[in-house]
């Protein structure tokens, strides 16, 4: 005998249970199944009979209290266990990889999106030497004879969580009271000996003496069963065993090896509409409009990123997107585009892809677990920051800031690796004046059309708001399945697109970082030709991209700061003490000595640090950094970028030269010797540092 349960609508409770009987019990002993296949080869020409349990597949229903046990160890997808249904779930492993496919068809249903066709029947594998006797009771075949254990009960779904490992079950087993075919969850707790007491109070009739006996078989039969993974991360996951899987709406793995459904609490990543549709939209509005090809490739390129990075590029974890431009422009479907390529685009819920700028600092930066999917940040201009670095940093960074639970420890944290689209009418730069790093880790969209009318506008939002979350699990599915290796082949892509771009890269301190964040998003619109079929010029994208990320590297922070800080210098150089000179200074900036070839200009650690801040200048540790590495900075202390005198007060001494040279009337015509001697001999009212002793200071010159 064996149970099997019959799909009857789309309600994944509703089903109608059937016992399969295998034939009579004789003096040979009980006839046994193993994993849902006759062991016995002597059944073959028996005849099989079918007996329904004694009630009708509408009696079949979970109560509103089905929990079995009470111990709160049932994984944080719950609502998942009861609501899923794995008999919509659609094979995408198609042998045809034509884009225009008709044959390739996504369900609306938010659990349904990928994954293998099942059968509406659900055969339920048994254990060996377990079988159900006509009568709907569980018996075990002990040496000769035959045992009964209880009225019939198994274990037919069983999930895990792929976060933290717990699982979680469904059970049907029939009522010995109304002899009726009833279903439960419980979590892994029910096989223990005070789950089993739980199943008892449930109203499962056991016997004492056969508890342990069930209990055995409920753990053997549910080691038959496959698994089905719950999680709400979203992006790529590397398994224990070394496997690669995607979780989007479902866990897409080479082959369909792996099942999985996604609850969309953090990142919604769920489907609607059809390939077809959206076929149909780019063929007519986006094919060789290579702005808008790059907002499908946008958002494409968030799949490849986590692989760069663990396998390529360690340094390349996170690309930040920022287009700028009128309200009229277009951005808004730029920026449906690269969402809708992954999931929903509509901005209605806190788990949209669509995201807003006028969220807090905690909710911008908790992408934890986001590794490969595209978030977009829409309408900077909303932000209400008003030095938005730090988001800038963290976003690139992959990782949050440390916070602490209410115990006072550090909550454990999880990294993101991905690409984030930021839209506003403005140049994100502008707002993060000063920071190389900043600069370095966003690439800008400035003073483009994004759409050719307001018209298509309208047409590809309207489309693509109703059919999205389907090209990038296709394209996941691509990569997964290609011959030799998906690693291997965005290896080649990437290495390939790099070389190319780096040549046309304008030479720059910032260059290289840029040409391994373009290379990602040439590489990706490589692979998508190969996948879609989409005839993207690839040389015409690299060419706008370079084109656009030259405005940033024109000039670097550092040598803007330079510029500007000299600038400062020769406009306030009378708060420079000339050494050996006569002159009274108040509210002192610094000292300045000729050297001839060029000026030293000796300015205090906390009046520079300030000055720079005035400036716009707030990563002050990078510049330095960088003008040390150009000869600006002069350095005598190991290991220190500041120098001190006598008094100990710390300054920083910068090297003037050049055509600046002629600015500074207080040193043009001054002649000065034994220069070292005379280093913080200042005393009264001029010694160096007087009256900004007591300000901040920074100690840790190591890290300049």
């Amino acid at each position: 005998m064996k149970l099997t349960l019959t799909k009857l609508d789309n309600n994944d409770d509703n089903f109608k249970a059937e016992i399969i009987s295998n034939g009579q019990l004789d003096n040979e002993g009980i006839r046994t199944q193993e994993a849902g296949q006759i062991a016995n080869d002597q059944l073959e020409n028996e005849e099989v009979q079918t007996q329904e349990f004694e009630s009708k597949a509408d009696d079949i229903y979970v109560n509103d209290e089905y929990n079995v046990d009470e111990s709160n160890d049932y994984i944080r997808n719950d609502d998942i266990i009861d609501n899923y249904n794995d008999n919509e779930v659609h094979d995408y492993n198609k042998s045809d990889n034509n884009f225009d496919s008709s044959t390739i068809q996504h369900s609306s249903n938010k659990e349904n999106n990928f994954g293998t066709n099942q059968s509406q029947k659900q055969d339920i594998p048994m254990p060996k030497g377990y079988l159900f006797s006509e009568d709907l009771k569980l018996m075990k075949k002990v040496d000769d004879e035959v045992r009964e254990l209880c009225y019939a009960i198994q274990v037919f779904k069983k999930f895990k969580d792929l976060d933290d490992g717990k699982e979680a079950f469904k059970i049907v087993y029939v009522d010995p009271y109304d002899k009726e075919s009833k279903i439960i969850k419980t979590s892994s707790n029910i096989f223990t000996p005070s789950g089993m007491n739980a199943l008892i109070q449930r109203g499962i009739s056991i016997h004492q003496i056969n508890i342990r006996a069930v209990q055995d078989y409920l753990m053997d039969q549910k080691s038959l069963l496959p698994t089905t993974y719950l999680f709400s991360d979203a992006g790529w996951k590397v398994l224990d065993n070394g496997d690669w899987v995607f979780e989007s709406a479902n866990l897409i793995s080479k082959n369909n090896k792996y099942h999985g459904v996604n609850d969309f609490k953090v990142f919604d990543v769920s489907s609607s509409g059809s390939l077809n549709a959206w076929s149909n939209m780019y063929n007519e509005y986006i094919k060789g409009n290579t702005i808008l090809e790059l907002a499908v490739i946008t958002g494409l390129t968030a799949t490849i990123i986590p692989i760069i990075n663990k396998e390529i590029d360690p340094a390349l974890q996170n690309i930040i997107c920022h287009i700028s431009g009128a309200s009229s422009s277009g951005k808004s479907t730029f920026a449906n585009l690269v969402a809708g390529v992954a999931g929903s685009n509509s901005g209605n819920s806190s788990s949209s892809l669509m995201r807003s700028w006028s969220a807090t600092h905690n909710s911008l930066t908790s992408m934890g677990g986001c590794n490969g999917v595209p978030i977009v940040l829409d309408e900077f201009g909303m932000s209400k920051f008003n030095d938005v670095n730090n988001i800038i940093f963290e976003l690139s960074q992959g990782r949050s800031k440390g916070r602490l639970d209410q115990d006072s420890k550090l909550k454990s944290q999880k990294s993101w690796s991905t690409l984030f689209l930021s839209t506003g009418e403005s140049n994100i730069l502008d707002s993060a004046k000063g920071f190389n790093g900043v600069r370095a880790r966003v690439i800008q969209l400035s003073d483009l059309k994004y759409t050719p009318s307001a018209e298509v506008a309208d047409k590809i939002r309207n489309i693509s708001s109703s059919n999205y979350g389907l090209i990038q699990p296709y394209f996941v599915n691509y990569l997964l399945n290609l011959d030799g290796g998906f690693i291997a082949k965005i290896k080649d892509a990437y290495k390939n697109s790099y070389d190319g771009i780096l040549k046309d890269m304008p030479s720059s301190k910032l260059s290289e970082r840029f040409t391994k964040m373009l290379a990602a998003i040439c590489s990706t619109a490589m692979l998508a030709n190969e996948c879609f079929g989409f005839e993207i010029d690839i040389l015409a994208m690299n060419k706008l991209l370079i084109q656009q990320s030259s405005k940033s590297l024109i000039d670097s922070i550092s040598d803007s700061a330079w510029n500007d800080f000299v600038g400062l210098l020769v406009q306030k150089q009378g708060r420079l003490k000339v050494d050996g000179g006569t002159n009274n200074v108040s509210n002192l900036l610094g000292k300045a000595k000729n050297k001839f070839s060029y000026y030293e200009i000796d300015v205090l650690q906390n009046q520079l640090i300030s000055e720079l801040n005035k400036l716009g200048y707030m990563d002050y540790r990078s510049i330095l950094r960088e003008w040390k590495i150009d000869g600006h900075l002069i350095t005598r202390e190991k290991d220190r970028n500041t120098n001190r005198g006598s008094d100990k007060v710390p300054f920083y001494s910068l090297k003037v030269d050049g055509d600046a040279m002629q600015e500074f009337y207080v040193l043009r015509n001054h002649s000065i010797e034994n220069i070292d001697e005379q280093i913080g001999s200042i005393t009264g009212d001029q010694t160096f540092g007087q009256g900004y002793v007591d300000a901040e200071v920074d100690e840790d010159y190591t890290d300049y």
